[in-house]
Formats: C-alpha cells, sequence, structure tokens
C-alpha cells in the first residue's frame, strides 16, 4: 500500500474512533486521495488549455495546406484529363475529315 494510502487509513481510523463513523466518512470524502500539490490548479488549467488550442490550430494549418494540396493536384489531373479528351476528339476529327 503506498505511503499516502497507509497516511489516509491511519488518518480515517483516527477519526472514525474520536468523531464517529458518519463525520470520518464525510470528512475523509473532502480530502483528496493523493498529496494537494498533485492536484491541477486553474492556472494548470489555463496553460494547458492554451497549449492544445496552439496545438489545434497548428494541426488545421498543416491539414489546410494538405486540402490545398490535394485540390491543386485533383485539379491539375482533371485537367489534363480534359485536355487529354479534346485531343482525342480533335484527332479523331481530323482522320476523319
Amino acid at each position: 500500500m503506498p505511503t499516502a494510502e497507509k497516511e489516509r487509513l491511519a488518518l480515517y481510523r483516527q477519526l472514525n474512533s474520536t468523531i464517529g463513523p458518519d463525520h470520518a466518512e464525510t470528512l475523509m470524502e473532502y480530502l483528496p486521495p493523493q498529496k494537494w500539490a498533485d492536484l491541477a490548479t486553474k492556472e494548470d488549467l489555463r496553460v494547458t488549455a492554451k497549449e492544445l488550442r496552439a496545438e489545434m490550430q497548428a494541426g488545421f494549418a498543416m491539414m489546410e495546406s494538405k486540402f490545398a494540396q490535394q485540390t491543386r493536384t485533383t485539379v491539375l489531373a482533371l485537367a489534363c484529363f480534359a485536355a487529354s479528351i479534346w485531343a482525342s476528339m480533335l484527332a479523331t476529327v481530323l482522320v476523319i475529315t
């Protein structure tokens, strides 16, 4: 059993014998299961949210760039395909006439 759990159990037992099981249970529910230093603060959450937003914006920018590149490639391929169809049709017309 980790030290923090041993300390919590010892505290609960002492509270149980001092103030009774109902009050001891209520008080223990208000205490964090880990050390206070391990809990995230509002500032920690703000910093993390800011970092996540920056990462998301960078990810969206990269996706936008990739989509633009893919669109250019697709349009160019379709233009080449259309040009080859038109060239084939023109060649056919010139051969027939």
